[in-house]
């Protein structure tokens, strides 16, 4: 590990080459507010069966605002570290691996925004519209599902009151990006998918995801979030719809900001050092009007 000592004008510096599974960054700061959407359907979809899962709380810190246009609007992205346990995730990247090994990645992929990477649906009984025997024939495993139903719950929860009346799900898809493959700047398709884009990230590394204006950003503005593996992150509103979303590359630096008692800013700049990512990602369906 190799550490750097600086400082700056508002805060003391310290940068990390690190592998997540050596260090754990213990958070001490936390919001507590609500994520709410004005979400519309018009048509109907109940899940199923209910989910009970412990409240999860995300962290302010995950989310770089820095050097965000004044307009943005932080209740928009939100990031949930260790939302779900080491077992869940060795089960769920061994469901995946166990369907994904036979594919060889791809160099491109038709929208230009993604390469080196292979992906695969996670067809669930609750998906809208599911054929039922697809989802037999996918036939995740019980941690999965339950890893599926949890996450989709806690979307419902944090996203849309608790209504689950209102929401309908498309397939979770899973991507596999190997260490130099690339996710550009882009604005996932309103074509199908609503109001949320949401990833459980898996894997050993972290990851730092960049936000930026998708139009007219001459002041070169952005948001960045740290995504350890085991974490949550979600896209709404504002940063769904008006601001695209790309990974950095390789040995990119995210900034930790705290204040301490006496209210002074400090500043914990990691480095975050690529491998394989696998994450999975969620999205509700577009409104059928």
């Amino acid at each position: 590990m190799t550490m750097l000592l600086r400082t700056s004008s508002y805060c003391t510096c310290k940068t990390f080459l690190l592998s997540w599974s050596k260090i754990k960054i213990t958070a001490t700061s936390i919001c507590r507010r609500a994520f709410v959407s004005p979400y519309n359907a018009s048509f109907i979809h109940t899940i199923s069966s209910t989910v009970t899962i412990r409240k999860k709380e995300h962290d302010e810190r995950y989310v770089n605002t820095q050097c965000a246009p004044p307009d943005f609007d932080s209740e928009c992205v939100c990031v949930f570290p260790n939302f779900i346990t080491q077992q869940d995730a060795d089960a769920v990247t061994k469901d995946i691996d166990l369907r994904i090994s036979q594919k060889r990645y791809q160099r491109g992929h038709w929208d230009a925004v993604i390469t080196g990477y292979r992906e695969i649906e996670l067809h669930h009984p609750d998906d809208w519209e599911v054929n039922q025997t697809i989802a037999e024939d996918n036939n995740l495993s019980e941690e999965t599902q339950r890893v599926i139903k949890l996450t989709r719950q806690h979307l419902i929860n944090t996203c849309f009151r608790g209504d689950s009346s209102s929401v309908s799900w498309l397939p979770c898809h899973a991507i596999d990006l190997k260490p130099s493959g690339n996710i550009m700047a882009h604005v996932d398709s309103v074509k199908f998918s609503g109001d949320i884009v949401a990833g459980l990230c898996l894997g050993d590394e972290s990851a730092i995801m960049r936000l930026k204006p998708d139009r007219n950003n001459v002041s070169h503005s952005y948001v960045d979030m740290y995504l350890p593996p085991k974490s949550l992150y979600i896209l709404r509103g504002m940063a769904r719809y008006r601001y695209s979303h790309e990974l950095l590359p390789d040995l990119s630096t995210f900034n930790f900001i705290t204040s301490n008692t006496s209210g002074e800013e400090n500043c914990e700049t990691i480095v975050v050092k690529r491998d394989r990512r696998l994450s999975v990602i969620f999205r509700d369906a577009k409104t059928r009007n």
